[in-house]
C-alpha cells in the first residue's frame, strides 16, 4: 500500500490546471473538504498526542497546480512540528482528477531531517516514535446522524444517540462508503485498508463529528517512511438512513420535577457565609505576590485566598440599590473578590472615540458597583480589553487599519497592540480614561484604589501564528517585524539559522516587549494592582512571557459550547459535552496545573463546568479540591451573569450564568467556602517540570506531556524555565521533568541530582516515581486511572467515574448511579442517578463537633422546554422557560458524627435561599445518623439539607 515516489513538477503551472471537482475545497496546507466531509493527516505520539494537518507549513512555493501526465493535478508539501516531540514529518501530497467527481489523492510521509541538522541532532531522526499516522475523515453529526458506511458491502450504522466512542474497532476493507451532504463519498485502494470509526461526542473535548481513519502502514512503533493512495469518487444521493430519532424536549415526569429557583440568601441561614467577609476591601492595604502565594501589604506573612465570580456586560451596570443588593448577596455567597469582565463595550460613549470617551451615565453605574463591592469586602480584578472594538469609530479603524465584523476585531486588535504604536496608543488611552478619573464614591482613582487587586492588560491575547495568517493586513505587519527581527545577526544564531525556530520566538519576544510596556504605563498611573496577562492556552513557550508577571494566570471550561452550522430551516444548534471530567481524570483543573509557575502565585480568572452537561455538579468537588491540593491563590466562575436582569433575580437560558442554572449556583457557593476556609490541604510534594527553549522552539506549539499532568492528582505540580538542577534548588521540588528529548536517549544524566530527574515518558514515569519514593506507595494504581493524594483526603478513579473529598470539615463525593463511596465520617449508597453528595460543617468546627451542618445533593437541572436534537443532550436546539426542573435521584448518607450518645441532631429541607421548609427525617443508625437524600418527593424537590447539634 505504499505509494510510489511524487516527481518534481514545473512550479508554473499553466493557467487552465486547476482541478475543478465539485464539492472539492483544498487548503495550502493540503487538508480539503469534500462534499461537507473534512479530510486531513494525523499522527498520533506513543502517548497519543494528537498532530493534525492543519498545524503544518507548506513548503516555498506549494502548493502548485500543473497539467500532469494523468491530467490536472494539484500538488503541496511541508513540514508537520509533532505534538510532544523535538522532530517533525516531512509530507507529500499529490491529487490528480479523474473527471468532474472523483480524484486519486497520492502522499508520501518520511521523518524530516532540518537542512542545518547533524548527526546526532534530535531533529534529524530517521525513525518517528508513533502509535498511528491516519488520513483522518470528520463527518459533522449534525449532517450524518442516523446514515450508514459501508466497508465493502457490510454496513456499520452511525448512531444518533452517542454511546461512547468506539463505533467501529480496526477492520480492513477495499472499499469505504461514507454519507456526505449530498450523497454519498466512494474511497478506494489497490490494496486492503485499515479502518476505525469513532463518535467524538464523547471525547472530552467534543467535536461533534465522527471520526473515521484510514490507518497508514507503520514498522511497530516506528514511522520510517509510509504512504497511501487512494481514489475518491462522489456518488449520487443513498438510501442509508435509519429511523428518525426524536427530539428531547424537556418536561416535567416522574424523573424530571420543577424547581423553586432562587438566587437569593435568607440572612442567618445556612447558606450565609457572610461570617467570611472582612471589609471593607483595602483596609489591609494593596494585594502583595510573595512566592507563596497572597498577602496584604499590611498583613505580612498571613496567606490569602480567594473565590469570586465574573460580572459580564449589562450585569456591570445596575441602579444603586441593585448594585447594594448585588454586593451583599455575593458576599452571603462566601466570595469574596469578583472580575468586572466585558464591561468595556457598555462603558464607551456610542459614537465617539471608545479609547476617550465614557458614557457618563454608565461610569457612574460601574463606579457604584465598584464601591458597592468594595464596602461588602469584595476586591476589584478587571481587564483592560474585551470587546471595545465593537464600538470602534471609523477614525479609530482607519487610525489602526482594522476591517471586517465587529467580532473580527476583537482578535485584530489584540494581534494589532504587538506591532503598532497607533493601537497600543489606543490602548494606552482607554486605560488612562478608566485608571485616572476619580471614583466619586471611594473618593480614590482606581488606579489608586487598594481595593483593585487586579488587572490584565488584554483578555485572551495569545499570539496565534495560525490566526495571525488568516487576515492578510495583520500577517503583512508581523512579517515585516518578523524580518526586522530575522536581519539581526544575533537572533539568526539564537535559532541556528531555523526560519520556523526563529518565527516562534520572535512572536514570543514580541509578547514579552509588548507586555512590558504595558506594565510600565500602569505603574506609571500609580497602580499597585497585581498584573498579568496571555490568561489563556498552556503552551510551554508561554512559561517564558509569563514568568515577567506578578501572578500567572489561565481559563479553562469543562463542557464549553461549540457552535454549529445552521440547520435547514434556520435553527442554531450549539454542542455540548455530556461526559464526566472525573472520567477523564480530572481534566479540569487537570489540564492547567501545569501552567503554574513556581516562585508566583497561581489564579485562574475564567473556569466553569457548563450547562447543560449532565455532570456538572462534580464541578463542586473537583475545582476547590485541586486548586486547594495545588495551593492556588485565586479563582472566578465564569460567570455569575451576563445580563442585569440575571444578575438581580436569575433566569434560564445561559449557559455560562450561575444564576440560570441552580445546580452551578449552589455547587459554587461550597466550593468558596471549602477553598477559602483551606478545608483541604495543599500537597506535600513538589515536583516541577523544565522547560527548554530547544524543544519549545523547534517543535512549535509544544505542550507539556499528558503524563506529567497526572502528577497534579497527587502532588503539586508547575514548571519553570531553569535547568532540571535549576529548578531543583530554587523551589525545593522533590524531583524535575523533563521531555524525553531533554535527555540523553531517556536515560538518566550524570549528576548529583540524577535519581530525581525524570523524563517524560507515558510508560515509565509514575512506575519510577513511585520506585524511587517521590509519590507515595499506592497513590496511583497499576491501571494508572486511580489516584491518590499525597494527603489522603482526595482519592479519584477515573475508571469508576467517583471522587471523594475527606477532610475534618467536609466531606464530599462524586457518585455515577449505583456507586457507594466512604469517608471519614460519612457515607454514600447512591441510587439510579448520578450525584455529588457535599457535608460541610458551617461553623468551621471539625464535623463530629460541628453545631450546623450543610448537606447538598445535587443531580442535574434544566428549563422546562430546554430542547435537544436528541436524547444524549449533546446538542441544544433551544433553552426552555422557567421553571427550572430537577432530575429525580436518591442517595443514603450516613454520618458518624459526636460519639456521645447523648448528642442529638435535627434536620431540615432547605430550599435555594436556605430557608427551612420542613423537617426532613434523621435515623439513628448504630454509631451513626441517616439521611435519606432525595432530589423529587411528593413533598416537593430539594437539593439541600441543614443539620443541628441539639
Amino acid at each position: 500500500m505504499f505509494s510510489q515516489p511524487l516527481s518534481s513538477q514545473p512550479a508554473s503551472p499553466p493557467a487552465n490546471a486547476d482541478l475543478n471537482i465539485a464539492g472539492l475545497q483544498l487548503n495550502p496546507t493540503g487538508t480539503f473538504l469534500f462534499d461537507g466531509l473534512d479530510f486531513g493527516l494525523l499522527h498520533f505520539g506513543l502517548a497519543w498526542e494528537r498532530t493534525a494537518q492543519r498545524a503544518a507549513r507548506a513548503e516555498p512555493g506549494y502548493p502548485r497546480r500543473y497539467l500532469g501526465e494523468h491530467g490536472p493535478t494539484w500538488e503541496t508539501s511541508g513540514v508537520l512540528p509533532l505534538k510532544g516531540s523535538t522532530v517533525s514529518l516531512s509530507w507529500h501530497q499529490r491529487m490528480t482528477a479523474l473527471g468532474d467527481r472523483a480524484f486519486e489523492v497520492n502522499y508520501q510521509v518520511t521523518p524530516f531531517v532540518p537542512p542545518d541538522s547533524s548527526p546526532g541532532d534530535s531533529g534529524g531522526n530517521e525513525r518517528v516514535p508513533t502509535q498511528e499516522f491516519s488520513l483522518e475523515m470528520r463527518l459533522p453529526a449534525t449532517m450524518v446522524s442516523g446514515r450508514s458506511l459501508l466497508l465493502d458491502d457490510t454496513p456499520r450504522l452511525l448512531p444518533a444517540e452517542s454511546k461512547g466512542m468506539l463505533v467501529l474497532s480496526t477492520t480492513r476493507a477495499r472499499t469505504l462508503r461514507l454519507p456526505s451532504a449530498s450523497g454519498i463519498i466512494l474511497i478506494e485502494a489497490d490494496d486492503s485498508m485499515l479502518v476505525r470509526v469513532e463518535d467524538m461526542r464523547a471525547w472530552k473535548y467534543p467535536s461533534f463529528d465522527y471520526r473515521v481513519r484510514i490507518q497508514f502502514p507503520l514498522r511497530g512503533k516506528l514511522l520510517e517512511k509510509t504512504g497511501i493512495k487512494l481514489r475518491l469518487s462522489h456518488l449520487g444521493e443513498g438510501d442509508d438512513r435509519a429511523p428518525a430519532v426524536p427530539p428531547l424536549v424537556m418536561k416535567a415526569d416522574v424523573g424530571w420535577a420543577p424547581y423553586a429557583h432562587s438566587v437569593e440568601i435568607e440572612p442567618g441561614s445556612v447558606f450565609d457565609f457572610s461570617f467570611l467577609t472582612d471589609g471593607p476591601a483595602g483596609k489591609y492595604g494593596a494585594l502583595v505576590a510573595t512566592p507563596d502565594g497572597l498577602e496584604f501589604d499590611a498583613r505580612p506573612g498571613e496567606r490569602v485566598r480567594m473565590w469570586g465570580v465574573n460580572l459580564c456586560f449589562s450585569a456591570n451596570y445596575l441602579e444603586k440599590s441593585e448594585a447594594d443588593r448585588l454586593a451583599t448577596r455575593l458576599a452571603a455567597s462566601g466570595y469574596n473578590t469578583v472580575r468586572f469582565h466585558h464591561y468595556d463595550a457598555d462603558l464607551v460613549e456610542k459614537g465617539s472615540r471608545s479609547d476617550r470617551n465614557f458614557d457618563p451615565a454608565q461610569l457612574d453605574k460601574l463606579d457604584y458597583l465598584f464601591a458597592a463591592m468594595k464596602r461588602h469586602g469584595l476586591y476589584i480584578n478587571i481587564d483592560l480589553f474585551t470587546v471595545r472594538s465593537w464600538h470602534f469609530t471609523k477614525e479609530e479603524k482607519e487610525e489602526m487599519g482594522i476591517s471586517g465584523t465587529s467580532s473580527e476585531s476583537v482578535y485584530q486588535f489584540k494581534a494589532l497592540v504587538p506591532v503598532s504604536d497607533v493601537a497600543l496608543e489606543n490602548w494606552k488611552n482607554f486605560a488612562r480614561t478608566l485608571l485616572t478619573h476619580r471614583n466619586p464614591y471611594t473618593g480614590l482613582t482606581w488606579a489608586e484604589d487598594p481595593a483593585l487587586i487586579g488587572i490584565c492588560p488584554i483578555n485572551e491575547d495569545v499570539l496565534a501564528e495560525d490566526r495571525i495568517a488568516r487576515i492578510p493586513a495583520l500577517h503583512a505587519r508581523y512579517q515585516e517585524a518578523f524580518e526586522h527581527w530575522w536581519s539581526q545577526v544575533d537572533n539568526r544564531n539564537g535559532v541556528s539559522e531555523n526560519r520556523d525556530m526563529g518565527y516562534a520566538r520572535f512572536l514570543c519576544e514580541r509578547h514579552i516587549d509588548t507586555d512590558r510596556r504595558m506594565h510600565g504605563f500602569l505603574r506609571s498611573l500609580g497602580t499597585k494592582a497585581l498584573l498579568t496577562g496571555v490568561n489563556f492556552q498552556n503552551m510551554q513557550s508561554l512559561a517564558y512571557v509569563r514568568e515577567h508577571y506578578d501572578v500567572v494566570d489561565n481559563h479553562q471550561y469543562w463542557a464549553h459550547p461549540k457552535g454549529l452550522a445552521r440547520r435547514e430551516d434556520g435553527v442554531r444548534l450549539t454542542g455540548f459535552a455530556q461526559g464526566s471530567a472525573v472520567r477523564f481524570a480530572g481534566e479540569v483543573p487537570r489540564g492547567i496545573m501545569q501552567s503554574r509557575l513556581w516562585g508566583k502565585p497561581y489564579t485562574v480568572t475564567e473556569f466553569n463546568f457548563l450547562s447543560p452537561n449532565q455532570y456538572r455538579a462534580e464541578g463542586g468537588a473537583l475545582m476547590p479540591a485541586y486548586a486547594s491540593l495545588q495551593n492556588w491563590s485565586a479563582l472566578y466562575n465564569f460567570e455569575y451573569a451576563a445580563r442585569r436582569a440575571y444578575a438581580m433575580d436569575g433566569g434560564t437560558a445561559r449557559t455560562f450564568s450561575l444564576t440560570a442554572d441552580p445546580v452551578g449556583l449552589l455547587a459554587d457557593r461550597v466550593s468558596a467556602l471549602i477553598f477559602r476556609r483551606g478545608d483541604v490541604a495543599p500537597a506535600r510534594r513538589a515536583i516541577g517540570f523544565a522547560i527548554r527553549s530547544a524543544d519549545v522552539f523547534r517543535r512549535g506549539n509544544a505542550f507539556v506531556p499528558e503524563v506529567f499532568t497526572r502528577l497534579g492528582l497527587v502532588a503539586r505540580i508547575g514548571s519553570g524555565t531553569g535547568t532540571p538542577e535549576e529548578e531543583l534548588a530554587r523551589h525545593a521540588l522533590d524531583a524535575v521533568v523533563v521531555s524525553a528529548s531533554g535527555m540523553d536517549n531517556g536515560s538518566a544524566p550524570a549528576t548529583p541530582s540524577a535519581r530525581r530527574i525524570y523524563p517524560a515518558d507515558e510508560a515509565t514515569l509514575i512506575k519510577r516515581l513511585l520506585g524511587d519514593g517521590v509519590l507515595p506507595p499506592d497513590s496511583v494504581d497499576k491501571t494508572g486511572t486511580r489516584f491518590r493524594s499525597d494527603t489522603g483526603e482526595i482519592e479519584l478513579d477515573a475508571k469508576e467515574g467517583t471522587l471523594k473529598v475527606v477532610t475534618g470539615r467536609s466531606e464530599l463525593f462524586v457518585l455515577p448511579a449505583g456507586h457507594s463511596l466512604d469517608g471519614a465520617r460519612v457515607s454514600a449508597r447512591n441510587g439510579k442517578s448520578f450525584a455529588t453528595v457535599s457535608v460541610v460543617s458551617v461553623d468551621g468546627q471539625p464535623l463530629p463537633e460541628s453545631g450546623r451542618i450543610l448537606v447538598l445533593h445535587l443531580t442535574d437541572a434544566l428549563p422546562s422546554g430546554t430542547r435537544f436534537t436528541q436524547p444524549d443532550r449533546s446538542i441544544l436546539e433551544a433553552w426552555g422557560e422557567p421553571p427550572h426542573l430537577v432530575k429525580a435521584g436518591e442517595t443514603d448518607i450516613t454520618l458518624r458524627l459526636a460519639d456521645s450518645e447523648h448528642v442529638q441532631y435535627r434536620a431540615w429541607v432547605v430550599d435555594a435561599t436556605g430557608h427551612r421548609m420542613g423537617e426532613a427525617t434523621l435515623q439513628k443508625t448504630g454509631p451513626g445518623w441517616r439521611l435519606h437524600a432525595e432530589t423529587v418527593t411528593p413533598d416537593g424537590t430539594r437539593l439541600a439539607y441543614e443539620i443541628e447539634r441539639r
